[in-house]
């Protein structure tokens, strides 16, 4: 993520399985999300907002 930043990334994106659960918790502990603002179902990857 860090070398994305330098490079002028906006944001990271990566795709997870629905059923590892394991990535899933993963990215969620380091502030990913896969829910947009406003929205009611989630979505088939995580991003995190790198500005």
């Amino acid at each position: 993520m860090r070398a994305g930043q330098e490079r002028g990334a906006e944001t990271f994106e990566i795709n997870v399985d629905g059923e590892d659960v394991d990535a899933r918790r993963f990215y969620e502990a380091h502030g990913f999300t896969n829910t947009e603002p406003g929205a009611a179902e989630p979505m088939f990857y995580y991003y995190r907002d790198l500005v």
